[in-house]
């Protein structure tokens, strides 16, 4: 057995003799550690393995295999939305890229180029911080020597102001017909945060009235509030009565369903990116909200009003809202001004 080495980079390292190959020649894995107690310890751990034959030989590990198993070993204390995520960028992102790329034939290069070919804003941090993970990982388990993504970073970008949809958009929302149509349409007119709708039960719901009551997954006490049911949320409603089994326990008898399931976020943050697809734009479940505190400015609704309604906890957010788009509404006019000028 070699001895322990410490290299330039100040980490020790042995190479452990396995057996034999195929061949006759000898099968060796090189093990690295921070500290020289603590590669003793892999070395022990290692050669327990070798005695007890559970040694895996993970030389020609792949990036697409190896990402599998660390979100199935690694993910299971996270958070599901977290989870998911991880599980989003590995295969829509990482696997596509690196999916038959053996873990140390893995170039910085490689990785480099699959960010700067990521277009989305928010997806190359999220990419990067799963794929980093998974490296890091490996480098634990001595599938290689380093983490080849370890110093790359991303392109900042500008937080984009908070952009409604547009009439058009709503039009296409209102009228294509896909899974999270009704949920789209109702967080458009109700301005629901999105926890606050998967939690709506049919015992907030007075159809006499016209009025839904929110409150249980609340930010603030301005969050419980009593908001109006307008004539498209009002069409859902019905529709989601008259078919409805109603449920013995009201605490459980949920108003959106997927399946005869409560939605989760994670369901409804999977199932966004195909209706995105769908109708054949971007949005996000915020911009619906969005979009409320905009109709409620464009027909001219108080400012302490609309902020009863939308549930914010400071007066201020609701202002800039309105403030913002009395400046778009002002930026559009001189626009048209100079538009009309142009052509006489």
């Amino acid at each position: 057995m070699a001895k322990q080495k410490k290299r330039a980079d100040g980490r020790y390292c042995k190479n452990i003799t396995l057996g034999r190959n195929d061949d006759g020649s000898l099968k060796r894995k090189m093990i690295y550690a921070n500290t020289q107690k603590e590669l003793e310890l892999k070395v022990a751990e290692l050669l327990l393995q070798v005695d007890k034959g559970t040694i895996i030989d993970d030389k020609n590990k792949t990036v697409g295999k190896w990402a599998d198993e660390w979100l199935e070993a690694y993910t299971s204390n996270f958070k599901e939305s977290t989870k998911t995520n991880h599980k989003r960028m590995i295969n829509k992102y990482i696997k596509p890229n690196f999916k038959d790329i053996r873990l140390k034939d893995l170039k910085q290069y490689q990785v480099q180029k699959a960010l700067n070919d990521i277009k989305a804003a928010s997806v190359p941090q999220n990419f990067l911080t799963t794929l980093n993970k998974i490296l890091d990982s490996a480098v634990e388990n001595d599938m290689i020597i380093k983490n080849v993504a370890k110093k790359l970073s991303v392109k900042r970008y500008e937080v984009e102001a908070k952009v409604p949809l547009t009439n058009e958009q709503i039009n296409i929302i209102e009228n294509t017909d896909f899974i999270l149509q009704d949920i789209c349409v109702f967080l458009i007119y109700t301005g629901l945060r999105i926890s606050e709708l998967i939690n709506l039960v049919w015992s907030d719901i007075n159809l006499k009235k016209l009025a839904i009551k929110i409150h249980g997954d609340v930010k603030t006490a301005k969050s419980n509030r009593t908001i109006p049911i307008f004539e498209p949320t009002l069409k859902i409603l019905k529709k989601f009565d008259k078919n409805r089994i109603k449920n013995i326990d009201a605490k459980s008898d949920y108003v959106f369903l997927i399946n005869g399931v409560k939605c989760s976020i994670s369901d409804l943050s999977n199932k966004r990116y195909e209706c995105c697809e769908t109708v054949g734009f971007d949005f996000t479940y915020h911009q619906l909200r969005h979009t409320f505190a905009t109709i409620c400015y464009n027909a001219k609704v108080d400012i302490k009003q609309a902020q009863e309604w939308l549930g914010h906890a400071s007066f201020s957010t609701t202002m800039d809202i309105y403030t913002h788009l009395d400046e778009q509404n002002k930026k559009n006019a001189t626009s048209k001004i100079k538009k009309y000028l142009k052509s006489i």
